[in-house]
């Protein structure tokens, strides 16, 4: 019955799920409604967005498919990521390194039965089309001296090796030596694009099917009943490993798909700027991970006689550090050094009755210094006493607690999980689109209301312009009809002057006409005279000229007072005038 009822919730969720992942394409393709953000800016929905949210809910269907419960685990470095996941399986699937190991996402899922872990790489090709690309740089001539440099550091030297044969990642990798071997060569391959500036490809690697897979069986959760889900944990990259700041949006991506959030912090660093920077991004994914969200404060095993007790750092991390967005209960003080070196020796035993030899295994040493002290050799062949010292250190690593609270709880509820995940992926993303169709709607029915005051003022405006255009055309009118006026008669006045000054000048001018042609003709009479002499003969003759003269005095004089044209004998005479 309950599994009957788990299967009709599983189909309607998925139901609900394709519909709103098709409604987030509608969004998308529909034009107008969903924009792209300019540079700098922070939208609800935009068309980068809307791209991640349909593939979160395309990332819950994924998990529905198989009923997977997706525990993503979460830490700043050296906080015991690797330890604590090591810890939960019960063998080293992770190795410990001192620097970061976390190059991408990576799934380490429990396979009842599969003692021996194995990776699977099915999507390698991504990696190894960036190897083939690597090559061709790492052979110029440009690069030779930068790669020489590389090839001090001994990973980088192997690493550069790889790719000088055009070595490729293969598919599966058995055994935790060769898982080890991967996982190393991906992040010094990460590392090695961010120095030579080379992208390397994430956005392969962003969704669960695409990601690097552990299998491997957890032994805890070895003996208990198999159920129709199963349990995932995914090892996120911390958001201060390598320096590498794209490694902490991907962390916020993985931590908004994951099912459930299982954070790491360190019992010596809570005040530290390190673990904030976890906590801000837990902070803004607490919403969607509401009752899902679990911490483990690792390093408890380092208190002092002076240090908070377990209730006191509960207390702490709830109230102030997450400032209440994560319940008390779901808080858990513990040693995963202690819990893991524990797990790991009760599973030998389980196995094969006894430990492996301590001078070939280093984690055997470690086991026993930590259960028996300093003079381990003489007890640790006993198997008895290893059983014994192994279950003492496991509860005293605290472990206990959070592996059936958290670990045991998200196996045997890991179908209601996967459900409640994509329900609550739903919810929110279907809050978001409301309120942003909703301020949407609220923004242009504002705009349609100021557009018609707008329009409204527009016309008054309008109105006034005209009605002052008509005063204004009323008035010029009247002052070019007096302006009209005044200059006419002004005009006539000059005009008037203008003709008196005129006959003025002409008057004078015909005067000194006169005057000139009288003495021309004084002038002639006097060259005649001498002309012809004295006596009678002459006297005669100037008689006869003199009678000739009168006759013809309008042509001698060549004066005219009635012609309007004055007449002067040269340019000289009239310059005078």
């Amino acid at each position: 019955m309950h599994e009957k009822n788990i299967d009709l919730l599983c189909e309607e969720a998925r139901r609900l799920l394709k519909t709103e992942i098709d409604f987030l394409k509608k969004m998308q393709d529909e034009s107008g409604v969903i924009v792209q953000a300019h540079e700098g800016e922070s939208q609800t929905f935009d068309r980068d967005s809307i791209l991640k949210h349909g593939e979160v809910l395309k990332g819950e269907l994924t998990k529905l498919e198989e009923l997977e419960m997706v525990l993503a685990v979460v830490g700043t470095m050296k906080a015991g990521k690797s330890t604590t996941i090591n810890a939960i399986v019960g063998t080293e699937v992770l190795p410990n390194r001192n620097r970061p190991m976390t190059a991408l996402p990576t799934l380490i899922r429990h396979t009842p039965g599969q003692t021996e872990p194995v990776l699977k790489f099915d999507n390698n090709t991504p990696i190894n089309d960036l190897m083939s690309t690597l090559h061709k740089i790492v052979q110029s001539s440009k690069a030779k001296d930068y790669v020489d440099d590389l090839k001090r550091n001994p990973d980088m030297e192997e690493l550069i090796a790889l790719i000088d044969r055009k070595a490729t990642f293969k598919p599966i990798y058995q055994g935790s030596e060769s898982i080890f071997w991967f996982l190393k060569s991906l992040n010094d391959l990460v590392r090695l694009c961010g120095d030579m500036q080379v992208d390397f490809p994430f956005t392969s690697y962003d969704e669960i099917h695409e990601m690097p897979v552990i299998e491997v069986e957890f032994v805890h959760l070895r003996e208990m009943k198999a159920t129709n889900g199963r349990l995932t944990l995914l090892d996120t990259p911390g958001p201060n490993e390598a320096g590498q700041q794209h490694l902490r949006k991907m962390l916020k991506e993985q931590l908004t798909k994951a099912s459930a959030v299982l954070a790491i912090l360190d019992f010596t660093q809570l005040k530290s700027d390190a673990d904030a920077e976890v906590r801000r991004e837990l902070e803004e994914i607490a919403g969607v991970a509401e009752g899902r969200l679990f911490t483990l404060v690792n390093k408890f095993d380092q208190k002092d006689r002076h240090g908070d007790d377990e209730e006191q750092v509960k207390a702490f991390v709830s109230e102030k550090l997450m400032e209440g967005r994560i319940e008390k209960s779901h808080v858990f003080p513990v040693s995963s050094k202690w819990g893991y070196l524990a797990n790991r020796a009760r599973n030998e035993l389980f196995v094969n009755k006894k430990l492996p030899d301590a001078t070939e295994h280093s984690w055997v040493v470690d086991f026993a210094e930590e259960a028996f002290g300093r003079r381990w050799e003489s007890k640790i062949g006993d198997a008895e006493e290893v059983k014994h010292a192994a279950d003492e250190l496991w509860k005293d690593s605290l472990f206990t607690e959070p592996m059936e609270k958290v670990i045991h709880a998200a196996h045997a509820g890991a179908a209601a999980y996967a459900i409640d995940s994509a329900a609550a992926k739903l919810i929110d993303i279907a809050k978001r689109a409301d309120n942003f169709l909703g301020l949407r709607e609220s923004a242009l029915t504002k705009s349609a209301r100021e557009l018609q005051k707008h329009i409204a003022e527009l016309q008054k405006d309008m109105e006034k312009i005209a009605a002052s255009e008509k005063v204004t055309v009323n008035k010029v009118n009247e002052m070019l009809a007096g302006l009209t006026k005044g200059t006419g008669a002004l005009f006539g006045q000059i005009e008037k002057n203008a003709l008196e000054t005129l006959a003025t000048y002409f008057k004078e001018g015909k005067r000194q006409e006169r005057i000139l042609a009288e003495e021309k003709k004084r002038s002639k009479k006097s060259e005649t005279e001498d002309h012809w002499g004295g006596g009678l003969f002459s006297s005669t003759l100037r008689s006869i000229s003199s009678s000739s003269r009168k006759s013809s005095s309008s042509i001698d004089v060549d004066f005219d007072p009635s012609s309007p044209i004055i007449k002067f004998d040269g340019q000289k005479e009239a310059r005078v005038l």
